[in-house]
């Protein structure tokens, strides 16, 4: 009886604590959950705001003014967005490690070094007086969320932080900052290329950057083989060679186009974008429709911004890739023997210095010295790379307005109107496209440019030679541009825009043209575009890059090579499944290892990347870059071009062969190239698994219009990065342009709108956009009331 009575009691105990903890998961589950309904005050306001809310959870706020929409969005975006808002300003702050602890201080060392918060702040102080005015009410917004809601955080944030500070315009231009930082990525190309000096010698580096004879200041080379020399000298290994660790570049690929009316349907212009980023819950763009009689816009917001930032006004649509002008140079700096200056010619300039400490979670403060010279941040040496202390110069360190800009851009009448409304926009440096209601298209550039003196800044250059010093930022006027083209459209994909036979220095590291050129022959080759056509050109998956690759391949090989050849001849480049696109994936991971990877290895370097490697990869093979690379250092014997070919075929029809089966119907290229997306808390404990999504097979590379992309991992491509949304407008019937997320429009994990989104826009559908008063009334789920 006691043996029963103590079982019957540990059942109890035991049930009473799975009760506790069901009812405890699922109190945390509904935490701070987003309010779909219901009247809340906002102050400051002028009059009231109405947000009609639709089955989607895309907010319709309809407003007096400009001002009161910016803080209706501010209140929107802390109601779904309140842990993406914290994390960005934190992360722009470096100030992760308050929450996250030790994992999180290199981060945090990398945004202090690079000033963005200090940056930030120096653009509060040029803002116009309206976007002081929008940045002030956006704040306002986020704060009037806060306060109704403390003690009831959303549940990603609940267990993180204690309590969420008042939000701040700097705040706000933090995420501007961060979003010009992805796309500008400071300080890896040209650090990459100083140590490809150093370990392969002025020729062999030049001919793996292939961009033909660069100017290269004679300090640098001798910089960066004494520093090869050195780490040689102390049987350093900067880094260890791990394939399985190769990344995909910032340049991750985006697209965008505008038909006239004489290819739309039509007898307005359509605009599409699709810009590709890294892939994660929550989705990075927020939906959103604001409408006031000083302003009227649809489309994508930022977290953190008081404007819609792609989209479109009454009478113009837009939509933006990165242009891939190289808008950052690193300068090598001489310090002082006290390390408190740096050389300039005979003389030495003091360097402004700061001591940061950086609060870690149950972990000891860090103290990180930073410093500013005349050049830009000073970034401190790497030991292990053989890097010097550098100066960091980037155009994002101009104070400038960048809300301003976007306001113009929806108050825009026609395109001849867009270059004057972003002309004094600076970072990041962007290719717009533009349509508007009478049917012309434009395309331009969002930002300027350096302007250098010497070099083109693909590589370090000495900051201690005034030579080779910026001289101040190009002007808007000097930015390529095309209107109204004969040929009825205009389109960027990441590629080299500048006009042929141009006089314009402007240097960059553009994408390889596989994707504009699929896209130009697509949209050249039809007429009367419609949203649901153009939908099926964004989702393209055909590769030119492949193609290219497959049709240098030599005729006379034999065994298993020449039956993967003959294989992928008979292929349509369509990366998807079914066919040859599996045995090309894997090919192409062939080759590039058996290439390049044994030369990284040995130099202790880490690996190119993929976008480089793919680009070398068709050089090679048309015979623009040196057949030596295929020669394997790690044997006797001097391996050609052939051999390299020879081997990674005959590899990858065995590995195809045993994962699918001997039939190219059956290979799938899709059960390769796998996104798993993920919030920033799947790495947690125990609950991680509630974070996650997936796991999805999907289609496309990073050669594709459709971009899906990542790197190796294991026997698969880990998907990282693809359309951070996809955006086109019909400008003839605002009802017809179609939207879609890689996710929802909430943040919060439990919310229901987190990832509704999600199965469409895999399978590659997209939905509907509610222009019209008619089709937002018609759709209506919820309102919200917001009250002075």
């Amino acid at each position: 009886m006691r043996w029963k009575t103590f079982a019957l009691g540990s059942l109890a105990v035991v049930a009473f604590a799975l009760g506790a903890g069901a009812l405890w998961v699922g109190m945390w589950r509904r935490s701070g959950l987003p309010e779909r309904s219901g009247e809340f005050t906002v102050p400051g306001l002028s009059a009231p705001v109405v947000v009609r809310v639709d089955e989607r959870a895309v907010p319709h706020v309809r407003a007096e003014k400009l001002v009161d929409l910016a803080a209706a969005l501010g209140w929107l975006h802390a109601n779904d967005r309140l842990f993406q808002l914290e994390m960005g300003r934190r992360r722009a702050s470096g100030r992760l490690a308050e929450v996250f602890g030790v994992v999180a201080v290199a981060e945090d060392v990398r945004m202090r070094e690079l000033g963005l918060r200090r940056a930030a702040e120096s653009y509060v102080a040029v803002l116009s007086p309206e976007s002081r005015e929008l940045l002030d009410a956006y704040a306002r917004g986020v704060n009037a969320w806060l306060d109704s809601h403390r003690g009831d955080l959303p549940s990603d944030l609940d267990r993180l932080v204690d309590e969420v500070a008042p939000w701040q315009p700097a705040d706000s231009l933090c995420f501007a900052l961060l979003m010009a930082c992805d796309l500008c990525y400071p300080r890896f190309y040209e650090e990459q290329r100083f140590e490809w000096l150093g370990a392969f010698g002025k020729e062999r580096a030049l001919d793996l950057i292939g961009k033909g004879p660069l100017e290269i200041a004679d300090d640098v080379l001798a910089r960066a083989a004494e520093a090869r020399k050195k780490l040689a000298a102390a049987d350093a290994t900067p880094r260890a060679f791990d394939a399985g660790s190769e990344h995909v570049e910032k340049k991750g690929g985006s697209n965008n186009w505008a038909v006239d009316a004489g290819r739309a349907k039509a007898s307005a212009a359509l605009v599409a974008n699709d810009p590709h980023l890294a892939l994660a819950l929550p989705a990075l763009w927020y939906e959103a429709g604001l409408r006031a009689k000083d302003y009227d816009a649809y489309g994508m917001t930022l977290a953190g911004l008081p404007v819609v930032v792609i989209g479109r006004g009454p009478d113009v649509a837009w939509g933006f890739t990165n242009s891939e002008l190289d808008a950052t140079d690193e300068f090598l700096e001489e310090l002082s023997s006290d390390g408190a200056s740096v050389r300039r010619g005979d003389a030495f300039v003091a360097i402004e210095k700061r001591a940061e400490t950086i609060r870690v979670k149950r972990g000891e403060d860090v103290v990180v010295e930073t410093g500013t010279t005349d050049r830009g941040v000073l970034l401190p040496p790497l030991a292990s790379r053989g890097l010097p202390a550098r100066s960091l110069a980037w155009t994002a360190y101009t104070p400038f307005d960048p809300v301003a800009p976007f306001v113009a851009l929806a108050r825009s009448k026609s395109v001849d109107d867009v270059p004057r409304a972003i002309a004094d926009f600076v970072a990041p440096v962007q290719s717009i496209v533009a349509g508007d209601t009478r049917g012309a298209v434009l395309f331009t550039l969002l930002g300027r440019a350096p302007e250098r003196t010497r070099g083109d800044g693909s590589v370090p250059a000495p900051g201690w030679d005034a030579r080779w010093a910026w001289t101040g930022l190009r002007a808007a006027d000097d930015n390529p541009r095309i209107s109204r083209p004969s040929d009825g459209f205009v389109a960027t994909a990441n590629n080299d825009m500048r006009p042929q036979n141009s006089a314009l220095s402007l240097s960059g590291d553009f994408a390889n043209p596989s994707r504009i050129e699929r896209i130009r022959e697509r949209l050249d080759g039809t007429r009367a575009w419609t949203p649901e056509k153009t939908l099926e050109l964004q989702l393209d998956v055909v590769s030119r890059y492949a193609l290219a690759l497959v049709a240098a391949l030599p005729d006379d090989l034999d065994g298993e090579a020449r039956a993967a050849a003959d294989v992928l001849r008979a292929w349509d480049g369509r990366m998807q499944k079914g066919g040859a696109a599996a045995l090309f994936g894997i090919f192409e991971r062939e080759l590039g290892a058996r290439v390049f990877d044994d030369e990284f290895r040995d130099a202790k370097l880490g690996p190119m990347g993929v976008l480089r490697k793919a680009d070398a990869l068709e050089r090679l093979l048309v015979g623009e870059l040196s057949a030596k690379w295929c020669d394997d250092v790690a044997t006797p014997v001097v391996e050609s071009l052939r051999d390299a070919l020879t081997a990674a075929l005959a590899a990858a029809l065995r590995e195809t062969r045993t994962r699918f089966g001997v039939e190219p119907s059956a290979w799938d290229w899709t059960a390769l190239n796998v996104w798993e997306p993920e919030h920033p808390l799947a790495a947690a404990r125990y609950v991680g698994w509630l974070f996650r999504r997936g796991p999805f097979r999907l289609p496309g590379s990073a050669q594709t219009v459709g971009v899906f992309t990542g790197s190796w991992r294991g026997d698969h491509v880990a998907v990282g990065h693809g359309a951070s949304m996809r955006w086109i407008a019909d400008l003839g019937d605002g009802d017809r342009s179609l939207t879609i997320l890689p996710g929802g429009q909430s943040g919060h994990p439990f919310d229901e709108h987190f990832d509704d989104q999600l199965e469409d826009y895999v399978a590659g559908r997209m939905r509907r956009v509610y222009w019209s008063e008619t089709a937002i009334d018609a759709h209506v789920a919820s309102t919200i009331a917001l009250k002075p």
